[in-house]
């Protein structure tokens, strides 16, 4: 089964898409969400795992609403564990952080972190664990990037600080979702689809 994903190898959505659907799925990296919808709406992937809201965050306003679009089907949704984790590469550690680049929805769950090193400078990049493979390459404008542990070992990178994030227990809802013309729901939602989804999202 092809399934969609925003981001590369490596990331919280492959992980999330893996824990749905099993280790054996052939996944389609997308670089945008339009992308990754777009590929379901298509038939270019028969799934797609979208994250909709985040426990700091709060909701993905877009991603929740296009999900339930008259286009798709949402099949089951997952809570899925996140600990944002600042990457460099193996011997730059020494070196004075200066920029941190990660994905604008990880930066806003690490909010803390970079008021706590006012000398670094958040820096929005399409990808979290795409940010650790560039960074690898020498290839990104940036010191360290935040992503997954995932994508450090992925990628070969240093692991410097996991748990970044502005607290403990954060977690990311994500649903599976297929194009409503070619499918009928299969198997139940994971928990109540409302439960932090009201409210602006900020519902733990």
């Amino acid at each position: 089964m092809i399934v969609a994903i925003q981001g590369e190898l490596g990331s919280f959505s492959e992980g999330a898409a893996r824990r749905l659907l099993g280790a054996d799925i052939q996944l389609r990296c997308c670089l945008t969400f339009d992308d990754l919808f777009a590929s379901v709406r298509h038939g270019l992937a028969r799934r797609g795992v979208v994250p909709v809201w985040n426990t700091i965050a709060g909701l993905i306003y877009d991603n929740a609403v296009r999900a339930r679009a008259q286009a798709f089907t949402v099949y089951r949704e997952l809570r899925y564990p996140v600990q944002q984790c600042l990457i460099m590469r193996p011997g730059t550690t020494a070196a004075p952080l200066r920029r941190v680049a990660s994905h604008p929805i990880a930066l806003q769950q690490c909010t803390r972190w970079f008021a706590s090193h006012p000398g670094c400078e958040p820096v929005a990049i399409a990808d979290t664990a795409g940010g650790v493979r560039d960074l690898m390459a020498e290839c990104l404008d940036a010191n360290a990037v935040i992503a997954s542990a995932a994508a450090a070992e992925r990628y070969g990178a240093e692991l410097v600080t996991a748990g970044v994030e502005d607290r403990q227990g954060n977690v990311t809802r994500f649903m599976l979702i297929g194009h409503r013309e070619s499918s009928t729901p299969s198997h139940p939602s994971l928990g109540n689809r409302q439960s932090g989804m009201g409210n602006g999202g900020n519902g733990e």
